[in-house]
């Protein structure tokens, strides 16, 4: 709730000034008792969102992990992260392995320097401490990811990673790597075409293809 940032949020108890019944009232006043049911079962479900089940299947850590991200709890979804890439590497699973480093390498890169900086990971190495030092780290995991998908010729995936190493080079103001990154991923996707002339490829609306896409990256990094 970066919104409320510097604001205490108590819960409302016998260490609240008005306490529960007095916020019931005037809960109850303004919207009714039916609106004051309806905010309990939204509180009621925001704290059982916030909760996360136990869970082995890596897969579904994955999942959490997004979750998490999405809620704000940045670290916590980086320990799913790791707990998912610990079992894949334990049941040998490469899919579910470069996938697992393709998360991560989002969650570094997307999520500013102040918050990852907030991770402490075990490896203090792994702990960015600038904007090309958070793009290092993202380039790390998609490359760890490239080379699972290499060895297993998931080229529709080889594309989609070089495509955002290169953007995770052109954020850190390195063009000429990204221009090359984009080059790859075009290339990547076409050899996939051939493969599959059916093959989907999730792009932003309002972009008509794969090739469009890269086009639009490289005009960006000022490609020649």
């Amino acid at each position: 709730m970066t919104f409320l940032r510097g604001v205490e949020m108590k819960p409302l108890g016998s260490s609240s000034p008005w306490g529960v019944k007095r916020w019931k009232a005037v809960v109850v006043q303004a919207f009714g008792a039916y609106g004051f049911k309806l905010l309990l079962l939204l509180a009621v479900s925001g704290c059982s969102a916030a909760g996360i089940i136990e869970t082995s299947d890596p897969y579904k850590k994955l999942a959490q992990a997004g979750h998490l991200e999405q809620a704000g709890r940045v670290s916590v979804a980086r320990r799913h992260i790791f707990e998912a890439i610990e079992i894949f590497q334990q049941q040998g699973d490469d899919r579910g392995l470069a996938e697992a480093y393709r998360r991560y390498a989002f969650l570094v890169r997307v999520n500013g320097v102040d918050v990852i900086t907030r991770l402490a990971p075990p490896d203090p190495s792994q702990t960015p401490t600038n904007e090309d030092g958070r793009m290092d780290i993202s380039i790390e995991y998609f490359e760890k990811s490239l080379a699972i998908a290499e060895a297993n010729d998931q080229q529709g995936l080889i594309a989609n990673l070089h495509y955002n190493i290169g953007g995770s080079h052109y954020f850190a103001g390195r063009l000429a790597e990204a221009c090359l990154s984009f080059d790859r991923s075009l290339a990547s996707y076409r050899k996939s075409v051939e493969i599959k002339p059916d093959l989907v490829v999730d792009i932003p609306p309002g972009v008509k293809d794969f090739p469009e896409l890269i086009d639009r990256a490289k005009q960006k990094a000022e490609c020649g």
